[in-house]
């Protein structure tokens, strides 16, 4: 955290989070709050970072032929905070292959989130 001085009697506070998450913010002036302090401040997570991102199910070690296998995506930031592709500023397109003895069947993803940001 950073407090510095604009012009007198005016401050800039400056801070950095890495976990996304609602924090109290309080400010106090020698001991005391000032007035509105603590400040409820949101801090949404970052964009998204596909080395971050983690794949959860069965469907991505294992499937049956001719039966549909699935398996979870949970997009996360550059802090690891998972991550809402809804909330993101660009497209989010998903892309699976499917390779076997030179064979390979590349098919688009529409992703279905839930409010966990957890797709399938």
């Amino acid at each position: 955290t950073t407090f510095l001085e604009k012009t007198s009697g005016l401050f800039t506070l400056e801070w950095f989070a890495k976990t996304s998450g609602t924090y109290n913010l309080t400010v106090r002036l020698n001991g005391n709050e000032i007035w509105g302090s603590p400040y409820i401040v949101v801090v949404l997570p970052g964009e998204m970072v596909s080395v971050n991102t983690q794949t959860y199910g069965t469907g991505k070690d294992l499937a049956t032929a001719g039966l549909p296998a699935s398996f979870l995506i949970q997009i996360r930031d550059q802090f690891d905070n998972p991550t809402n592709p809804a909330e993101s500023s660009g497209a989010t397109k998903f892309y699976a292959y499917l390779e076997s003895q030179g064979l390979t069947e590349k098919s688009a993803i529409s992703p279905s989130c839930r409010e966990n940001v957890t797709c399938s």
